[in-house]
């Protein structure tokens, strides 16, 4: 054993070639093979997936996992999962999300919802309650002050898809 600036020369033990360690890897490293030796040797020591497979049997942590997974089914069942819904479910926050910057109401079964058919732009609902019934399909509101969020009900427009377009490519023009 040879010692070089801060490398240590050794010899692989299966076949005798030379092999150049840094000293603080040499008490680390736990065999004095070469990478091709260790890249052989691991791949004779079975892999532990074969190992649980023989005789087409899971190994017993496998089959406890399906085990559980079969109990939650059983568990959770429709009903369980509908008393779990909306405002019924711990971790409601309320209802209200912002999406894009658009804040979205839980409605579910709206005829604009849209997220799951669960979720409602909140500036369409209070179009909606103040017009007294749903929009058309080429109805559209338009946030005046451009503010997604701000759904006071004295910056919304109500306005056709045409128009909606018209309007803005009016400003467009003008920057």
């Amino acid at each position: 054993m040879k010692i070089k600036t801060k490398l240590i020369q050794l010899f692989c033990e299966n076949c005798n070639k030379e092999l150049w360690i840094r000293k603080d890897q040499f008490d680390k490293r736990k065999t004095k093979l070469c990478k091709s030796c260790m890249i052989s040797e691991r791949n004779k020591t079975p892999k532990m997936r074969d190992i649980s497979r023989k005789n087409g049997r899971l190994s017993p942590s496998e089959e406890t996992k399906k085990k559980l997974s079969l109990r939650q089914k059983e568990y959770w069942t429709k009903e369980k999962i509908e008393l779990r819904k909306g405002s019924s479910n711990p971790s409601w926050l309320g209802g209200r999300i912002i999406v894009n910057g658009y804040v979205l109401c839980y409605c579910p079964n709206h005829p604009k919802a849209y997220k799951k058919g669960q979720y409602v732009q909140e500036h369409i609902l209070i179009m909606e309650k103040h017009i007294g019934r749903f929009l058309n399909k080429k109805e559209i509101v338009h946030h005046i002050n451009k503010d997604r969020s701000d759904n006071r009900i004295e910056n919304l427009q109500l306005m056709t898809q045409s128009n909606h377009v018209r309007l803005h490519n009016l400003e467009r023009k003008k920057e």
